[in-house]
């Protein structure tokens, strides 16, 4: 089935009903329909490419603008609206696009309408074409006689950009099928229905969040609740107000949402599922959780090449310290170097075959192949065991990428960033335990000969050329870094030497703000 199929199907079973509630504003599916028929007819009318892009926060106009570019027989490209300008551009000329749905205002509070001009040439602004007031819904009557397209489930539907081993984005090209197949499995684990209330706590251009918040909801015909900005206070108010029952978070998340419960109850006894991925979930923070809202978070795994969900602990069944078992639809293996599989209770590689499995790289047919098998087995480089029973264990990451807050950064893109400053020498970034994110970079750093800077220039080096959660948390400084025969820095060295190396002459360890 076309996703937008599965969709339609959803809205169809009661057209009255609110499918978006947006500070305070309620949408109906009926209107939903309506609105995203009117920006298709823009849409297909400004261009004739294949994919047009989203840059908007998690609200309605976000499922609008995602319908509609469905309805228009388009793929959809959701930007990272945390990325910086370059990261920008540089995906909007690798994705060929020439496209893009957003909002004047969105656009001046995030300082982006420079970027975004000189990335894509054709801006489609909501504003422009629905009016500054939604009840006005100019778009209904743009769509009155506009007739959706159905395109086949093996065509590109979405293309998310990740970062890449070189710090560069790349793009996972998912289809129809792909997300379907994962929203229908992970919909049959978790029990949603169309009874649920969802609420949207997770950035809606995040694979997670696209599949689980927004496409089981629309799926099933269900309600959501959207949150443009995480904050504990709001999101625990929400389901209070509107008796939430489906919850999806990361752990660093679920961390604060302990907190904020602790200090001011609320009346959280409408929630019956909710499910935990993005990160390791710390066993503090799920004891924590089950002990305020009495109930269980259930971890589950996936990754954007897997559309993303591969396995999830199903509710009465929960396995605490796993990430649950493999979808239906999904095909897990432990593989080792030679790609042998092992036994249960064996330590390898996650090696992942099925439906839900991408497409490929963007134009990158040799790290398809080096990722991907001709028989379609995807190499996760993530660590891990199947037990007995089925159920599957993290390990580890063979990959070096450090998760923050449920966005992986990769060490190589922090350090490429650090090199640029004509102070530094060479460097080194990890990963360490973060407490509210789960994961932080930190940089080791090596000045050159007479050069003088500190840690919170480097800092704001770095925030002016990566997105905040990519600067680093820390900057060390030391005399030299380890290093293998052929000049590679071993992260590893770092990582064990890092409680007790000692720090270079011309400046000590600096935190960054608590902000950064």
């Amino acid at each position: 089935m076309n996703l937008l199929e599965l969709f339609l199907n959803g809205a169809s079973r009661d057209e009255r009903k609110t499918a978006i509630i947006d500070d305070g504003f309620e949408l109906s599916f009926r209107n939903l329909l309506r609105a995203s028929r009117g920006l298709a007819s823009v849409v297909a009318g400004a261009t004739d490419r294949p994919t047009v892009g989203i840059f908007l926060p998690t609200c309605k106009e976000f499922v609008i603008s995602y319908m509609a570019i469905l309805m228009a027989g388009r793929s959809t490209l959701p930007f990272n609206i945390l990325l910086s300008g370059e990261d920008l551009e540089f995906i909007a000329r690798d994705a060929r696009l020439d496209a893009v749905i957003t909002s004047k205002r969105f656009m001046e509070i995030m300082g982006r309408e420079e970027a975004i001009a000189r990335a894509v040439p054709k801006v489609i602004c909501l504003e422009d074409v629905a009016g500054t007031r939604w009840k006005k819904m100019r778009l209904l009557a743009r769509g009155a006689f506009f007739r959706p397209r159905i395109v086949p489930e093996g065509e590109l539907v979405t293309l998310l950009y990740t970062s890449g081993t070189t710090g560069r984005p790349k793009g996972v090209c998912l289809t129809h099928r792909n997300i379907v197949q994962d929203i229908e499995s992970a919909v049959e684990v978790s029990g949603y229905t169309g009874d649920d209330i969802a609420v949207q706590v997770l950035p809606l251009f995040h694979t997670f969040a696209l599949t689980v918040t927004m496409g089981a909801p629309l799926a099933r015909g269900g309600t959501s609740i959207a949150i443009k900005r995480f904050a504990p206070d709001p999101v625990l108010d929400a389901i209070e107000r509107h008796r939430v029952s489906f919850l999806v978070a990361i752990p660093s998340m679920y961390r604060v949402l302990n907190r904020s419960q602790e200090s001011r109850r609320r009346d959280v006894s409408s929630l019956r599922c909710a499910i935990s991925g993005g990160e390791p979930l710390p066993g503090e923070v799920r004891d924590r959780f089950r002990e305020l809202f009495g109930l269980e978070i259930l971890e589950g795994y996936g990754l954007t090449e897997t559309s993303p969900v591969v396995s999830l602990n199903p509710p009465g069944a929960n396995r605490p310290g796993s990430v649950g078992k493999p979808l239906r639809s999904v095909e897990v293996r432990i593989a080792d170097e030679q790609g042998r599989t092992l036994e249960p209770g064996s330590t390898g590689e996650i090696l992942v075959r099925g439906p839900t499995v991408m497409l490929g790289y963007h134009e990158r047919p040799e790290e398809t192949s080096a990722v991907l098998s001709p028989d379609g087995w995807l190499r996760t480089g993530d660590m891990g065991r199947l037990d007995a029973d089925g159920y599957l264990w993290i390990t580890g990451r063979k990959k070096e990428m450090i998760k923050v807050g449920g966005e992986m950064v990769y060490p190589a893109e922090v350090e490429d960033c650090l090199s640029r400053h004509p102070a530094v020498a060479d460097v080194g970034v990890i990963g360490v335990s973060d407490e509210r994110r789960g994961e932080a970079p930190k940089a080791f750093v090596v000045l050159k000969e007479g050069a003088s800077v500190s840690g919170d220039e480097l800092k704001a080096f770095c925030r002016e050329r990566l997105p905040l959660y990519k600067v680093p948390r820390e900057i060390a400084f030391r005399k030299e870094l380890p290093k293998a025969p052929t000049g590679k820095v071993i992260r590893r060295l770092l990582r064990e030497g890092d409680s007790h190396s000692e720090a270079g002459p011309r400046a000590p360890c600096v935190r960054a703000e608590p902000g950064a």
